[in-house]
């Protein structure tokens, strides 16, 4: 971005000043690191299993009464899916500790970045298994999955204005869910942060993981035998904030968040890349990030899920970050006390690093018997026992979908030269992508006098993208093996990098990421995967299918498709969820020098299941025509873009966003980031579906600019491509595309005055969530 927001720090140490937890060893920060102290782990026979075969695991599942309340939240149909109440118990220890009830920062500078790989899914069975006469119960059942609720309501229930943000990359969400909320500190978007993760464990979660073989007969045994992984289910949360924000509170720190880093292995969709390469990237990263050497380490919190492939790329990735050092470097898995607890793994396993530091004594890797042949020569175990004589701690995550992060924490910043506050790169976008129900031509041309979607028509078909436009797009792609999801976005992307002029390959395959707002389940694979499950038994589950049912499996099947090997991201948030990762990509690259280009999009896939919801809902009010869309943007550090002569078509000038209590916060952030006026925006794009004045984001935009309205062009790309919770990555790419070249009327209702001006020269993209909050980009001509 080109500014900061006004008083904004440069640089900063952040904190963590809260801590809570809900897990099957504790349901509070004491009773887990009791239960660590002790070697006591949670794991027995599944608990809520229905079928005989399933009822032989063992899972790591949460104390009692847990289990009946989590029985009884899905066995109810009032909007609430279980992983909201599990989340709030351990967020509202989290805000407790951090004494936020009295925290005199605005409630609208308070944020909330919540980690989900599977959040809703308990409700997305009962929808699976809801006849489909029952529409109306099929409705609430679905929007109740949707993955970002469970941000709602934690924020509602404590007071949160600020935005909402909800990550999911499988096992790494809510580890990605603290470096994001790092990177938001650092720019000033807000000031404090609640942040960490949920995940439920249902049967069909059980069922999957059964069906391709990663299951131990026991207890899982990291490195050890028997070999395979167990289940857990949980949540945590930590507060973060900026060092002088809780020294003004009065609020000790209980450690320091010091970096993060990320990449994909781009290798297979379940499988890690057996070197450890990928894994390596994301921890050598979160090191470059906090600044530390490698031999500056004292302990190393491995994802360790006890699979075979998992442990033994890790341990190759130790070697091959960590050299020498490697065979002195304190290693041990905590999956070992209370399982695998998917996208909720990454920050209780913080917290029990974030104890080891505070006590002094690092936690044992239970269940161990025989050394495996790739495993860790300084295990910790109980026979083993090691205090922390190091404070710097780094704690590893991979996922499914390739997906790797890792976070250091410690006691402070480690002692370094002093050097100059850092600059931000300035970010421009040099190429897009976007597929809808026109085609895939210009996407000017998509937007002049298109008719929109037939929203009536009795064949689903006519409403998707069509199959000669897919291969078209794809041409030169191998996609063998990916659902339409994965193809929609390969697609866009594909594009994207054709109309740039960038070919991915050598040293660039490692420094170029993929960002993407994802909306929902992956139609097609959620179809195969429940379908299988209600023909043959959750006994004989589909292996592939199962694993394409994350929110990430897209980006991950993209990022191998088109060997993109940096940070691998998904924002689970609907309508504005690529207006956010956007900002968040633009931060990143930014600030980052192991990362020069990033992959910006969404996908809106049309499955059966959706087609019929829309019908639904039209039966029962006004809705938009539907339009099935893909879109992709690729941006750049400007200084990478003009050293290897590419065409910067729009700069970034500024993003921001804001609270769903005020949607006009993130459009009068941007602006005042930019040192813009309003009778310095040209146009405006708006993602949302509502046509006319009295649409709710256009009321908004009527509060800020006032009587400058009148003078500014107003496109809905919607309007034309059929309503999309893509349109946000539509919007972007169309105002990118403006600003660098002829400003054409976009909709019927788009340019009142667009004849008596050659180009765009500013162009804002709005678009608002009721849930999450509301996101804003600024793009301006690139000079």
């Amino acid at each position: 971005m080109a500014r900061k927001p006004a008083g904004a720090p440069a640089d900063g140490d952040i904190v963590v000043t809260g801590l809570g937890l809900l897990t099957p060893i504790g349901d509070c920060v004491q009773t887990f690191w009791a239960a660590i102290e002790e070697g006591r782990h949670g794991i027995g026979r599944l608990d809520r299993a229905i079928t005989p075969r399933l009822a032989e695991q063992v899972a790591a599942t949460l104390p009692s009464p847990w289990p009946q309340r989590i029985a009884a939240l899905l066995e109810a149909s009032d909007g609430v899916d279980p992983c909201g109440p599990i989340a709030l118990h351990a967020a509202r220890e989290a805000w407790i500790g951090a004494q936020l009830d009295s925290c005199p920062a605005p409630a609208n500078r308070i944020a909330l970045v919540l980690g989900t790989a599977s959040g809703g899914i308990g409700s997305r069975s009962r929808y699976e298994n809801t006849a489909p006469t029952e529409s109306a119960s099929r409705h609430l059942l679905i929007e109740q999955s949707r993955a970002h609720r469970p941000a709602a309501m934690v924020a509602a229930a404590l007071g949160i204005e600020g935005p909402r943000l909800t990550i999911s990359t499988a096992c790494t969400s809510s580890t990605q869910a603290l470096g994001h909320a790092h990177d938001l500190l650092i720019a000033g978007h807000v000031d404090v942060i609640v942040a960490g993760g949920v995940d439920v464990l249902i049967e069909e979660l059980a069922a999957g993981f059964h069906a391709m073989g990663a299951m131990s007969p026991g207890p899982c045994a990291p490195f050890s035998e028997p070999v395979g992984m167990t289940l857990g289910e949980g949540a945590g949360f930590v507060v973060l904030e900026r060092r002088d924000g809780a020294r003004r509170r009065g609020v000790k720190p209980q450690c320091c968040l010091l970096g993060w880093g990320a990449s994909a292995d781009a290798f297979h969709s379940t499988a890690p890349d057996p070197t450890g390469a990928g894994m390596a990237r994301a921890i050598n990263s979160a090191l470059a990030h906090a600044r530390l050497l490698p031999e500056q380490v004292g302990y190393f919190d491995a994802h360790g899920t006890g699979t075979e492939a998992n442990d033994a790329a890790e341990w190759r990735a130790i070697k091959l970050v960590f050299g020498d050092h490697a065979q002195r470097l304190p290693v041990s898995a905590t999956k070992s006390y209370f399982g695998h607890t998917l996208g909720a793994a990454g920050i209780i396993e913080l917290a029990a690093a974030m104890l080891a530091l505070r006590h002094g004594l690092l936690p044992a890797t239970l269940n161990f018997t025989t050394k495996r042949a790739f495993a860790p020569t300084t295990l910790v175990t109980t026979e083993q026992p090691r205090h922390c004589e190091q404070p710097y701690m780094v704690t590893h995550n991979a996922a499914f979908g390739g997906a790797n992060t890792t976070l250091a924490i410690g006691p402070a910043p480690a002692p370094r030269p002093a050097a100059s506050p850092a600059t931000a790169e300035p970010v421009v976008v040099i190429g897009w992508g976007v597929l809808g129900v026109h085609g895939s031509e210009d996407l000017q041309q998509h937007l002049r006098g298109s008719a929109p979607p037939d929203s009536n028509s009795a064949n689903p078909s006519e409403l998707r993208i069509a199959e000669e436009t897919l291969r078209r797009a794809l041409r030169g792609v191998d996609a063998r093996g990916f659902d339409r999801c994965s193809k929609l976005l390969t697609a866009a992307a594909n594009l994207a990098l054709l109309d740039a002029k960038v070919r991915v390959r050598g040293p660039l395959r490692d420094r170029i990421g993929i960002m993407v707002g994802a909306n929902r389940l992956p139609w097609d694979s959620a179809d195969s995967f429940w379908g299988a499950t209600r023909a043959r038994g959750l006994d004989r589950a589909s292996a592939p299918a199962f694993s394409r049912i994350v929110m990430n499996a897209a980006a991950g099947a993209c990022s191998r498709a088109l060997s993109l090997r940096g940070p691998l991201s998904v924002l689970a948030e609907g309508l504005g969820g690529s207006l956010r990762a956007a900002l968040l990509g633009t931060e990143m690259l930014a600030h980052r020098s192991d990362l020069d280009l990033l992959l910006i999009g969404s996908v809106f896939e049309l499955g059966p299941g959706m087609c019929e919801d829309l019908a639904f809902q039209r039966l029962h009010g006004p809705k938009p025509p539907a339009g099935e869309t893909a879109a992709v943007v690729l941006l750049a550090r400007r200084s990478f873009a003009q050293e290897h002569e590419l065409q910067a078509r729009a700069l970034i000038a500024a993003a921001a966003l804001g609270g769903p209590a005020d949607p006009a916060t993130s459009l009068q952030q941007c602006l005042a980031s930019a040192r813009c006026t309003t009778t310095q925006v040209d146009t405006v794009y708006l993602a949302g579906f509502d046509e006319g004045p009295e649409a709710l984001d256009h009321a908004v935009l009527q509060r800020v600019f006032g009587d400058d309205l009148q003078r500014v062009a107003i496109h809905r790309p919607a309007a034309v491509l059929g309503g999309s919770e893509a349109m946000d990555a539509v919007a972007l790419a169309a105002a990118c595309q403006s600003v660098c070249g002829p400003l054409r009327a976009h909709s019927a209702t788009a340019c009142r005055d667009s004849a008596s001006r050659a180009s765009s020269r500013r162009a804002l993209i709005y678009a608002a969530n009721e849930l999450t909050g509301s996101s804003t980009v600024l793009v301006q001509t690139a000079v």
